[in-house]
C-alpha cells in the first residue's frame, strides 16, 4: 500500500507489539483475519482404464467413468495471516491460511458409464446428486518484491487440501446384453434411493507467481500456479454395480483409487478497497483444477467375489472448481 495504512488513519493496533516480539520485522508487519461469503461450481470425475493385454480394446481404454456435476455450492471461507501492510516499501514475507466449507445442496447430477473387454459400452446410468461435505484448506507463503510505486512481484508456495463427498440417488440405468451393440433407445430401468457415494480427497503443493498492485485505496492481487505435486485418495462406494456384462448386479462394490500427478492449476484475481478505520472489503474470483491424475485402483465387493487390483495408471480422477465471493479483511 503506497502510503501505508497509517496514512489512512488505519495503523494496525498490534504493530508495536509485533515489533517487540519479532524485532527483525519491525513495524511493517501485522496480522489479519478475513471472512468471505461465496459460492463455487464443482465437477468431480473418476475413471478406470484398461490394463495392458486385458482385452480386445486398446490398452488404456476406459472401463468405467463417473461424472459428478455438483452445480452451484454456497459457502464461506475464514482466513488468518501475517504479512507486510506496506508491500511497496521493501521486500517482505507473508504467510496465511484459510478454511472453506460449502453447504450441502441437492441440485447436482451424476452420470455412470461402463465398457466391456471389447471397448463397447454396456451400461449407462444417470441420476440426481447431492453434496454431503465439501471442505477446502489452503496455506500460502508469499514473498513480495517491490517493482516501483504501484506494483510488487509476488513469489509464492501454496499448499491445498480438499475433501469432497457426494452421493447419487434416483434416476435410471440402461444395460445392453452380451454381444449386442449399444442402443440409446434401450429401456431405462428406474433406480430408487441412494445408489452411490463418492469421496475425493486431494493434497497439492505448488509454486506460484503473482502481481500485487496498489492504486490509492484500491489494491489488486493476481496470481497463478500451474505445476506442483498432486496426491489423491478416493473412494467410490456403490450400493449396486454391474462390474462386467455377464454378471448380475453386485452389491456394495467399492473402488479405492490412489492417484498422483504433477499438474495442478489455480488462477485467482482479488480486488480490495480500503475502508478507513474498518479494514478492507473486496471480491475474489478463481479457478482450480487437477486435470487428470493417474494411479492404482482396488475393487472390493463385500465378499461376494474376489477383490480385483488394477495396477499403476489404470485409475484416473480430476476436479474442477470455479469460485467467487465477497471478502472482508481486518488488520488486527
Amino acid at each position: 500500500m503506497a502510503a501505508g495504512l497509517g496514512g489512512l488513519g488505519l495503523m494496525p493496533l498490534s504493530a508495536a507489539t509485533i515489533g517487540l516480539l519479532v524485532p527483525i520485522l519491525g513495524n511493517d508487519y501485522a496480522p489479519f483475519a478475513s471472512v468471505e461469503a461465496g459460492a463455487a461450481f464443482v465437477n468431480l470425475h473418476e475413471w478406470v482404464f484398461r490394463e495392458p493385454g486385458s482385452g480386445c480394446a486398446p490398452d488404456g481404454a476406459k472401463i468405467s467413468a463417473i461424472d459428478f456435476d455438483m452445480g452451484l455450492q454456497g459457502g464461506f471461507r475464514l482466513g488468518l495471516g501475517f504479512e507486510p501492510y506496506n508491500k511497496l516499501k521493501k521486500i517482505g514475507l507473508g504467510i496465511s491460511g484459510s478454511y472453506a466449507s460449502y453447504l450441502p445442496v441437492n441440485r447436482g447430477s451424476v452420470s455412470d458409464s461402463d465398457w466391456d473387454d471389447n471397448g463397447n459400452m454396456f451400461s449407462l446410468g444417470k441420476g440426481a446428486a447431492s453434496s454431503i461435505a465439501f471442505t477446502d484448506v489452503e496455506g500460502k507463503l508469499q514473498l513480495y518484491i517491490p517493482l516501483g510505486k504501484i506494483p510488487a512481484l509476488v513469489l509464492m508456495a501454496k499448499l491445498w487440501y480438499c475433501r469432497y463427498a457426494a452421493s447419487a440417488h434416483g434416476g435410471w440405468i440402461q444395460q445392453a446384453n452380451i454381444g449386442e451393440p449399444w442402443d440409446d433407445g434401450l429401456p431405462k430401468e428406474p433406480m430408487y434411493g441412494m445408489s452411490m457415494m463418492y469421496i475425493q480427497e486431494w493434497l497439492t503443493i505448488a509454486p506460484g507467481l503473482g502481481l500485487w498492485l496498489q492504486l490509492g485505496r484500491h489494491s489488486v492481487n493476481l496470481y497463478g500456479t500451474v505445476w506442483g505435486g498432486v496426491w489423491g485418495n478416493h473412494l467410490d462406494y456403490h450400493y449396486f454395480k454391474k462390474i462386467n456384462p455377464s454378471a448380475g448386479m453386485e452389491r456394495y462394490v467399492i473402488y479405492q483409487d490412489n492417484v498422483r500427478g504433477n499438474l495442478t492449476v489455480n488462477i485467482e484475481a482479488e480486488w480490495k478497497y480500503q475502508l478507513k478505520r474498518y479494514g478492507e472489503i473486496g471480491i475474489t474470483l478463481g479457478y482450480k483444477t487437477i486435470p487428470l491424475a493417474r494411479g492404482s485402483s482396488h475393487i472390493m465387493t463385500a465378499g461376494l467375489v474376489d477383490d480385483v487390483y488394477f495396477e499403476a495408471d489404470t485409475a484416473g480422477a480430476s476436479i474442477i472448481q470455479i469460485y467467487g465471493g465477497v471478502v472482508y479483511k481486518l488488520w488486527l
